[in-house]
C-alpha cells in the first residue's frame, strides 16, 4: 500500500512539471526575407533586430536572409538560442513594397521584402535539422503590388506547396496581400485576401516550400516563413493522469486477497 500510493506521489509531481512545461510559451524560428528591390523605388533591405517582436505567433530573433538564394545554419529560435536548423533558399530575385520605406514597423519590416516569385519562375525555401517534432508553418505573401496594377485589375492566387515532411505535404492557393492592405496578419484564402497563409501539423526535421505563380498568376512571394512547435495541451497530461491512475487503482483492486 505504502509503495503504490509513493508510486502515485511521483507520477503526480512528474505531471505536474510536465503540465508546467506545456503551458509555457513555445519556441520558433522565424526568417525574414528581407532582400530590397534595385529597380522602382530601388529600396533597400529591412531585416528585423533581435529585438524586434512580430509574426502571428510573435518571436523576437527573426534570422535576416537579404540575397535572392544562399544558405544558413545555426538558426536561432525565439529565445535567441541557436539551433541545429539550417536553410537554403532560391528565387529569381527580390523585391520590396515602398510603402513601408517611409513608416518602419517590425511587421512591416517583415512583409516589405519578399523572394519574388513570378509566372514560371519559382522560388524555394528549404528548412533541414528542424529540432521540434511537431510544428506549424506560416508563410508571410505580401507583395507589392495594387490590384489595379494587377493583369485584369484584381489579386490573383498565388499558389504554395510543401514537401518532403512526414505530414503536412500539400498545396495551398489563397489571395495574397498587396501594398493597400497595411500590416494586418490576416489568414489568406483562395476567396479573401490576407498577409499569410498556414500549413499546420507538419512533422519531420526536413521540408521543402514551393512558390511557383501558374501562368494565369502574376507573383507568389515569400516575405518570410516561421517554424512554431507544437507541444501537447495540458489537458492532455490530464487524460493520461486519470488514466494511470485508473490502472494502479485496477492493479490494486485485482490484488486484494
Amino acid at each position: 500500500m505504502n509503495k503504490l500510493i509513493k508510486i502515485l506521489g511521483i507520477m503526480a509531481v512528474t505531471l505536474a512539471m510536465m503540465i508546467g512545461t506545456a503551458s509555457q510559451a513555445t519556441t520558433a524560428i522565424g526568417i525574414n526575407f528581407a532582400g530590397g528591390s534595385g529597380g522602382e523605388g530601388g529600396d533597400p533591405s529591412h531585416p528585423l533586430a533581435p529585438g524586434d517582436v512580430t509574426g502571428v505567433v510573435p518571436q523576437g530573433f527573426w534570422n535576416n536572409a537579404v540575397t535572392a538564394g544562399g544558405a544558413a545554419g545555426a538558426l536561432l529560435d525565439s529565445t535567441g538560442a541557436p539551433t541545429g536548423a539550417s536553410v537554403t533558399w532560391a528565387s529569381a530575385g527580390t523585391w520590396s513594397d515602398s510603402v513601408h520605406f517611409a513608416f518602419p514597423t517590425p511587421a512591416g519590416a517583415l512583409m516589405d521584402n519578399y523572394l519574388d516569385a513570378g509566372s514560371g519562375a519559382p522560388a524555394s525555401v528549404t528548412l533541414a535539422g528542424i529540432p521540434y517534432v511537431d510544428y506549424s508553418v506560416y508563410v508571410y505573401i505580401k507583395a507589392a503590388e495594387r490590384p489595379d496594377e494587377q493583369p485584369g485589375g484584381f489579386t490573383p492566387l498565388s499558389d504554395y506547396a510543401i514537401s518532403g515532411a512526414l505530414a503536412g505535404n500539400g498545396t495551398i492557393s489563397a489571395q495574397r496581400n498587396s501594398d493597400t492592405e497595411g500590416d494586418a496578419f490576416i489568414l489568406a484564402t483562395p476567396a479573401s485576401i490576407g498577409s499569410y497563409i498556414l500549413f499546420p501539423k507538419v512533422s519531420g526535421p526536413t521540408f521543402t516550400l514551393t512558390a511557383n505563380a501558374a501562368a494565369a498568376n502574376f507573383r507568389s512571394p515569400i516575405d518570410g516563413i516561421q517554424i512554431v512547435q507544437q507541444v501537447p495541451e495540458p489537458s492532455t497530461f490530464m487524460l493520461i493522469a486519470f488514466g494511470l491512475v485508473g490502472l494502479f487503482g485496477a492493479i490494486r483492486w485485482l490484488r486484494r486477497p
